[in-house]
């Protein structure tokens, strides 16, 4: 609380049914193609906010449980988002995803994410962990290549392990293992 008390004190002085929105809103502004390496101490801000304030209206009982989870689930949404965006933003830049240019970035270059579990249910609580899957259209061998590279730098500079496997039907999956 030390450390986010300024902004604790004008989040606790301003009307709840914007405090959210307005914290989700300043991350979302954050273009990922220039954030570079400011990107994941801003998450961390924005994470440590969030789960502040959400506590103290979960705690106050200002919000109900819906809201809480609505809140947890949408800053993880947008995290994943602005995460694999700026994984791609470099590649895109510099020309490594065949078939795209840094114009792509807006659409993450063809790739998709999909939550699974809580997260897809948008049930997150405190303790939840994220279950993702990345699938991108891999038409074209070395379009192929490329998206198998990315997972990879995306596995580097944002998750846990992760694997690629090819599918028959020319979609690829990436899932995320925390261990």
């Amino acid at each position: 609380m030390r450390k986010e008390g300024v902004w604790l004190t004008e989040a606790l002085a301003a009307d709840p049914a914007v405090v959210m929105p307005g914290l989700l809103g300043e991350i979302a502004a954050q273009d990922p193609a220039e954030a570079g390496q400011s990107l994941g101490p801003r998450l961390r801000e924005g994470k440590r906010r969030m789960a502040l304030y959400v506590a103290l209206a979960d705690l106050a009982g200002v919000w109900d449980l819906a809201t809480v989870t609505d809140a947890l689930t949408g800053f993880a949404d947008l995290s994943v988002d602005l995460a694999l965006k700026g994984a791609l933003a470099g590649p895109l830049g510099r020309g490594k995803v065949p078939g795209h240019g840094p114009e792509a970035l807006a659409e993450a270059a063809g790739m998709c994410v999909v939550a699974m579990g809580k997260m897809g249910a948008h049930e997150l609580n405190y303790s939840s962990d994220i279950d993702l899957i990345v699938l991108f259209d891999d038409s074209g061998r070395r379009r192929y290549r490329a998206a198998i590279e990315n997972c990879g730098l995306v596995e580097k500079q944002y998750f846990g392990r992760s694997y690629c496997v090819p599918y028959p039907d020319h979609t690829s999956l990436l899932s995320h293992e925390p261990r």
